[in-house]
């Protein structure tokens, strides 16, 4: 029988066998600065996926300008870049993360990455977790996310980017920005090309304000897009489409919080140039701190049935007002482009829905050059619903008393609702 030491032995033996040595990077190659020279790693070798490699208090010597680079196959257990040291990544082959992937540090330290070629795998996919300023810049390659891919996640503020020009990005689970940055810095994806696949929710602003997508080109799918719509927390989001982008929500579309607490606006930025409308799956409701923004450039003036970017709906739309005494509605924000030359249109459709149209009170936005012949006023916007059941939303501009009767007044037709001012 074996004594109690030589169990006890055994099983420190078997546990320190059982743990990874620790691996930093030394920079031991330099001037080479890849992450597939084995020098410019304590201990000499590259990491396995058993380590963890965090960069953030080494100073690797890595700048904008002279990157640490992966150009061959790599991987590890755990990788953070930036901690309280300011450090830039290269990739152009496979990297493989078993568990988080994380960019960006404390106390406004920068960083950057380029993903040129190869697959980014990982299981969440973290930019600038707490306070630090970076960009990661997607021009090929395909970004793999098993469960959350997240702008913004630490304390104070934080400026982030990730700009998306080319490749595959596509989270299994969800986006989220701002998740627990309460004042200060901005979240922006910006994306002018390639194709992003989010399977769950994409949360656009749910504790801070400065959360942004910024769709001009490229594909773009989500399970379902709140914006600015987490209920109790004062998230602010902005989702802009523009020129080519290609969008679709299968699920629901969420816009602003029905407590007024989160702030959401969705904009319709001028024609559609080669993109797509908007195609929601599920139902599209804007809240009381939601508002629904589109821009009239001169292509949408010239031909509004073909140029201009449209939202088609096969769920329900809600919009909605005065949730709890707060006085709050939904808004409609409509404005010309500074390129287009304003002039008068009849009634255009900028929404349609395939399910039931509840309107509790939509209203124009502060600011909106609102139609009120009633107050002498014949210049401005106006909007009505028409049906309730398979219906549309129209708006048209009227710019002088003169244009009326080519406008249409006299039949109003299925209107079943028009309101004039906020």
């Amino acid at each position: 029988m074996k004594s109690m030491k030589t169990v006890v032995a055994m099983v420190v033996v078997a546990a320190l066998a059982g743990t990874a040595a620790a691996i930093t990077w030394d920079g031991g190659g330099a001037p080479d600065m890849s992450w597939n020279t084995d020098a410019n790693w304590n201990p000499d070798g590259q990491p396995t996926a058993a380590d963890s490699v965090d960069l953030g208090d080494v100073v690797t010597g890595s700048t904008s300008g002279n990157p640490i680079t992966i150009d061959a196959a790599a991987t590890c257990a755990y990788f953070e870049l930036t901690y309280s040291k300011s450090n830039y990544l290269d990739i152009n082959a496979n990297f493989a993360v078993v568990g988080d992937l994380v960019l960006g540090g404390k106390d406004g330290h920068a960083w950057g990455a380029t993903h040129d070629a190869g697959t980014v795998s990982c299981d969440n996919f973290n930019l600038s977790a707490r306070q630090s300023v970076g960009d990661y810049d997607m021009n090929g390659g395909t970004l793999t996310v098993t469960n959350k891919l997240a702008m913004g996640r630490g304390d104070g503020g934080s400026d982030v980017n990730f700009n998306q020009s080319a490749g595959t990005t596509v989270t299994a689970g969800s986006m989220e920005w701002g998740s627990s940055v309460y004042t200060g810095g901005s979240m922006k994806y910006n994306m002018t090309g390639g194709s992003l696949t989010c399977s769950g929710n994409a949360n656009l602003a749910w504790k801070a304000a400065g959360c942004e997508f910024n769709q001009s080109g490229g594909t773009a799918s989500f399970g379902s897009l709140d914006i600015g719509a987490a209920t109790n927390d004062p998230g602010v989001g902005t989702a802009t489409l523009s020129d080519s982008a290609d969008t679709s929500v299968t699920g629901t579309v969420e816009i602003g919080e029905q407590n007024g607490e989160g702030t959401g606006t969705l904009v319709l930025d001028g024609s559609k140039s080669s993109g797509s409308d908007l195609t929601v799956g599920g139902d599209f409701n804007v809240r009381e701190q939601g508002t629904l923004k589109a821009i009239i450039d001169q292509d949408a003036l010239d031909d509004w049935d073909a140029n201009m970017r449209k939202i088609d709906i096969d769920g329900n739309v809600l919009f909605e007002a005065n949730v709890g005494d707060s006085g709050l509605a939904a808004a409609l924000d409509l404005s010309f482009d500074d390129e287009a030359t304003p002039a008068a249109f009849s009634w255009k459709t900028i929404l349609t829905c395939d399910g039931t149209i509840t309107d509790n009170g939509l209203a124009f936005a502060a600011g909106v050059d609102v139609y009120d012949p009633g107050s002498g006023d014949h210049v401005g916007w106006d909007f009505q619903v028409v049906d309730t059941t398979s219906g549309e939303l129209q708006v048209r501009y009227v710019p002088e008393p003169a244009s009326l009767a080519v406008l249409g007044l006299g039949g109003v037709g299925l209107l079943i609702r028009r309101r004039r001012a906020a």
